[in-house]
């Protein structure tokens, strides 16, 4: 019979605990495993900074004698100095069995320490593996401490010690991270411990699972150490303005809540230790007090009403989960889409730049062949003979008529007067030509050539006879032709350096052209890349764009699933009842007499606990009594 009592307290609640996983389980997004206490006894999590007497609390909540407090307090740092942290990793206390320490590391075997010195140096190690990552384990170390250090042999709590981010160091940052964000979520009760000095901290808490502590003031506690000792408390302490513990906690209420800008919960402000000896009779009453109820309330925490009321805090948390999660995701999408934006107007800019820049350049690569053809032509008829001959045969014709030697030397001196003109009309033309070259086209990039006038043309053979008029044909058109032939010679002579200066510039033109060409083909290659770079970068921004809208959508939607979720926790809970009622009736008509009064013994308290757990979890969003609801379903 006895084992019988003892298999019914141990699955009384199995009906309960089988809901609430079940209803953890069907979330689409949410993390309610994750986040949700599952131990069967009450765990609690310290969590602060160094130096607010952390540790000094803990030993004090755990029962353990306040003569022995300082000499354990002492040991537990480490050998770290005062000011540095001395939790390096999770931390759990208990009682010894004997009057030995004993000492559980994470993955290894209970070490029993016969010295504080020992324990000292081994706690020492233990911060030098954590930091050089060779102990990385989340599972706490357990230290028994020696019964006879503790007013009661029995502790009804788990307390874990938690290692201040805040006070960590560097390399111990990581660690500290991931053994905050397991155990808070997996603790029923987190102590928020910190110094009444800084109530700033009570704010600036920046640990995922912490952010929102004042939203479960049945998760969350704030102790306020050395609450005692600010000016602004002694000052209201002597004008008995602060006369009883209501009013010290509704003082810091109202701190508090100036600073978070909403009610801060449950609050705590404690003196321990030393401390607590040297405030004057009233204060101390005040004290001990708040810390008696601290103890009593954590002492009476029932696990079954915190593991189960927890998850009526899951559709405010959820809400508050996909908002931050969507607006995560809006956020990034605005990013894309302003990207996208962007890249977008590079590309019509670029387009724009290669019609200009491509289109200019093709159209002079056109013009500068017409100029160079037409600048060949130019410079090849500088150097015609038989031009310069049709020149000097127009000026001779009055001259063939008069013979005489005025007559002939007037015709020559026309001759060479426009033989230079039309000399000089040439390099003229032919330097304006290359002008236009140089200034109408943009990226023809060479030093500007010209071609340089040969001079005036050398002609001293005029018709020297005294005679004026030749009495003979013969003669006069000997002389004639004899002028002729060199004035003729004289003048290809000039245009002949012209001619070859020209044709020096045409063959640098020439090859202007070709690197001209050259150019454009390395432009159309460069542009084409860039062109084809940001054709990639565009697509992989409108895939990212696509990809983000979908994910918006889908998260939305599964989101919403969860929200709706979130509010049927406790019809989760009265399945599952009906279904354990169903299943023990069944079994009250067993032939086996143990079984029907098994089933009999179930049935006697599955109601009663059934109400208390589904009274526990309140009402689904505010929508009707719990009281009414709860009635109405069992």
């Amino acid at each position: 019979m006895r084992e019988l009592f003892i298999e019914f307290e141990k699955n009384r609640y199995e009906w309960a605990f089988d809901a609430k996983h079940d209803f953890m389980s069907r979330f689409q997004l949410y993390d309610a495993e994750g986040v949700t206490p599952n131990q069967e006894k009450v765990v609690l999590s310290v969590y602060g900074p160094t130096q607010v007497g952390k540790t000094t609390l803990i030993l004090n909540l755990l029962g353990v004698k306040e003569e022995a407090i300082d000499e354990i307090s002492s040991f537990l740092r480490g050998k770290r100095e005062i000011g540095q942290s001395a939790t390096v990793t999770v931390t759990s206390y208990s009682v010894s069995a004997t009057e030995d320490y004993v000492l559980t590391l994470p993955n290894q075997e209970p070490e029993v320490i016969q010295s504080t010195d020992i324990l000292e140096e081994r706690l020492s190690a233990l911060r030098i593996d954590v930091e050089a990552g060779r102990i990385d384990s989340l599972a706490p170390v357990r230290i028994a401490l020696p019964k006879s250090y503790f007013e009661q042999a029995d502790v009804a709590i788990e307390l874990l010690d938690l290692p201040g981010i805040e006070s960590a160091e560097e390399r111990e940052l990581r660690h500290v991270e991931r053994c905050v964000n397991h155990w808070i979520p997996r603790s029923h009760i987190c102590l928020i411990v910190n110094g009444a000095g800084d109530l700033t901290f009570l704010r600036d808490i920046g640990m995922t699972h912490l952010q929102h502590w004042y939203d479960y003031p049945d998760n969350f506690y704030v102790v306020l150490t050395r609450a005692y000792s600010p000016e602004s408390v002694k000052r209201r302490l002597r004008d008995k303005s602060i006369s009883n513990e209501t009013d010290l906690r509704a003082y810091y209420h109202r701190e508090i809540g100036d600073i978070l800008g909403r009610p801060p919960g449950t609050v705590y402000p404690v003196e321990i230790g030393a401390s607590m000896h040297r405030l004057e009779p009233d204060a101390r009453e005040i004290a001990q007090s708040i810390l008696n109820e601290l103890r009593a309330r954590i002492e009476q925490t029932d696990y079954r009403h915190v593991s189960f009321s927890f998850l009526t805090g899951y559709y405010a948390e959820v809400v508050r989960q996909s908002d931050e999660e969507i607006r995560h995701i809006t956020e990034d999408l605005d990013v894309a889409e302003r990207e996208l934006a962007g890249l977008n107007k590079r590309m019509e800019k670029l387009k724009e730049k290669i019609e200009d820049q491509v289109g200019d350049f093709g159209n002079q690569a056109i013009e500068l062949v017409s100029k160079i053809d037409h600048f060949k032509m130019v410079h090849e008829v500088i150097h015609n003979r038989e031009s310069k001959e049709v020149l000097i045969d127009v000026a001779l014709i009055q001259a063939q008529h008069t013979k005489s030697r005025t007559a002939l030397n007037a015709a020559f001196s026309q001759a060479i007067s426009m033989l230079e003109k039309s000399l000089d009309e040439d390099v003229e033309m032919i330097n304006q030509l290359l002008n236009t070259i140089y200034f109408e086209l943009d990226y023809v990039d060479s030093t500007r050539l010209q071609v340089t006038h040969p001079g005036e043309i050398q002609f001293f053979a005029w018709d020297d006879s005294k005679v004026d008029r030749y009495f003979s044909q013969k003669n006069y058109e000997a002389q004639m032709d004899w002028m002729k032939k060199y004035l003729l010679e004289e003048t290809m002579r000039l245009s002949k350096l012209v001619y070859d200066e020209a044709k020096h510039i045409y063959k640098q033109l020439q090859d202007i052209s070709e690197t001209f060409s050259s150019n454009r083909v390395r432009l159309d290659i460069r542009y084409t890349h860039e062109m084809d770079m940001l054709k990639v970068e565009l697509n992989e921004a409108e895939q990212s764009v696509i990809q983000l809208q979908e994910r918006l959508t889908s998260t939305k939607e599964r989101w919403e699933e969860d929200l709706v979720h979130a509010q049927q926790y406790r019809s989760f809970f009265i399945e599952h009842f009906a279904k354990r009622q169903q299943e023990l009736l069944r079994q009250a008509m067993s032939d086996d007499i143990q079984e029907r009064y098994s089933a009999g013994l179930y049935l006697y308290t599955l109601g009663r606990d059934a109400e208390e757990i589904i009274q526990a979890l309140g009402c689904p969003n505010g929508n009707e009594t719990s009281h009414d609801s709860g009635r109405r379903a069992l």
